[in-house]
């Protein structure tokens, strides 16, 4: 009886560390999978960077623009000469788009996250749960630019101007005359100012969590300058 049950628990324990050993494998290969996937979200940040810094360049251009059509600092001759697309400032919109390659793999994973890297998971989900917002803005600046072009197709210069590369005298009115150029001048700042406050805020979060998952997974990566 006592040779039977040695080798019953002989046979249980067997089991168990097989279990054990199972077990450790499959959470040390998951650890390497998350830690592989943080590394992927660092290289999104680095791109999330990019695109912050030239919504944030655009705004600060068209405020500027804005700033000069309101103070009537562009003349007849100004126009006259001819303007890029751009400085019509109605007609031109931008957009931040977020890389999310990373952070899609990361919800994937059913796992139990292991306690060290409790915090940085926290910090990257409620980073990219404000994403819906980006959209919504997104959405919005380019829903505006495009009433906007609907609008002034009914101006007969609008797409013959444009046709034959050069301003009349009418669409030359509208910009230095028309209060209302100067509405829609305002109502597009407004949207972009909308953009550039959520790639502002969701730049100085990316920053924080690159520099996080530098200090968890030791490494020394410099946070890219645009």
């Amino acid at each position: 009886i006592f040779l039977a049950f040695t080798e019953l628990l002989m046979v249980v324990l067997g089991i168990l560390l097989a279990l054990y050993i199972d077990r450790w494998n499959s959470s040390r290969n998951f650890e390497k999978q998350y830690v592989a996937t943080l590394r992927i979200i660092q290289q999104n940040i680095e791109s999330d960077i990019y695109q912050s810094d030239n919504v944030i360049a655009h705004y600060s251009a068209r405020d500027s623009l804005r700033h000069n059509i309101m103070l009537n600092k562009f003349d007849r001759k100004y126009y006259e000469k001819g303007i890029s697309y751009w400085q019509k400032a109605i007609v031109y919109y931008n957009q931040f788009e977020i890389s999310t390659d990373g952070y899609n793999l990361l919800i994937g994973m059913n796992e139990e996250i292991p306690d060290k890297y409790y915090e940085i998971n926290k910090k990257i989900k409620k980073l990219y749960n404000k994403i819906p917002k980006i959209d919504e803005y997104n959405k919005n600046f380019k829903e505006i630019i495009w009433g906007i072009h609907d609008e002034l197709t009914y101006s007969y210069w609008f797409w013959v101007d444009d046709y034959y590369g050069e301003m009349s005298k009418e669409q030359i009115d509208f910009y230095i005359s028309d209060p209302y150029y100067k509405a829609l001048v305002q109502k597009v700042l407004n949207a972009s100012a909308l953009l550039n406050g959520v790639a502002q805020a969701h730049r100085t979060e990316a920053i924080d969590i690159y520099n996080d998952i530098n200090e968890i997974l030791g490494l020394s990566k410099d946070v890219p300058k645009n």
